[in-house]
C-alpha cells in the first residue's frame, strides 16, 4: 500500500516536483558559479535568495502531500477504505526522501 500512495502523491504532484527540482539545479548553479570563496559580488546575495526558495518549495511540496491523505477517524470506517497509519506515515516519508529532496 505504501508503494501505492507513493505512486498517486507522485502523479498528482508532478508540476511541483518539477518546480522544487528546477529551484535546487537553480540553486546549485548559482553556488558553483559563486565559487568557493565567496565574495561581496551580487551573485552571492542571489545564491542565498535560490537557496531560500528551494527549501520554502520543498517544504510547500511536503506539506501539500501530506495534507492530500488524511487518515480516518476510528468511527469513520464507513466514509473511506482505512489505511494503517504505518503505511500512511511511510509513504509519505518516502515521498519527502525521495521526491521533495
Amino acid at each position: 500500500m505504501i508503494w501505492h500512495i507513493f505512486k498517486k502523491d507522485c502523479a498528482l504532484l508532478w508540476p511541483g516536483i518539477c518546480a522544487a527540482a528546477a529551484a535546487h539545479a537553480i540553486n546549485a548553479g548559482l553556488w558553483i558559479a559563486v565559487g568557493p570563496f565567496e565574495g561581496s559580488n551580487a551573485l552571492a546575495g542571489n545564491a542565498y535568495v535560490a537557496s531560500m526558495i528551494a527549501l520554502v518549495g520543498m517544504l510547500v511540496l511536503i506539506a501539500k502531500a501530506v495534507q492530500q491523505d488524511t487518515p480516518a477517524a476510528p468511527g469513520q470506517d464507513w466514509v473511506v477504505r482505512p489505511i494503517a497509519r504505518r503505511d500512511l506515515l511511510l509513504a509519505k516519508v518516502l515521498f519527502a526522501a525521495l521526491a521533495a529532496h
